[in-house]
């Protein structure tokens, strides 16, 4: 079977950051996001759900701008 390095570098990193967390959830996802913050304009705002849309209370819905 093809292993894609892409999906076993992402795996690895994963991996690496659930043993720093010791099975800590919460800090597993902390850890995630201070990781984040080291590439930031890698990161990929997703447009919101329409059950969101309308939760937000904005008129257009919260749609991003084209």
């Amino acid at each position: 079977m093809y292993e894609d390095p892409i999906v076993t570098e992402v795996r690895n990193a994963g991996q690496a950051l659930a043993e720093q967390a010791e099975g800590d959830l919460h800090l597993f996802f902390q850890l995630l996001r201070e990781a984040q913050k080291q590439y930031p304009k890698r990161l990929v705002q997703a447009p919101l759900r329409p059950s969101q849309a309308v939760e937000s209370g904005l008129p257009d819905g919260g749609a991003l701008p084209a």
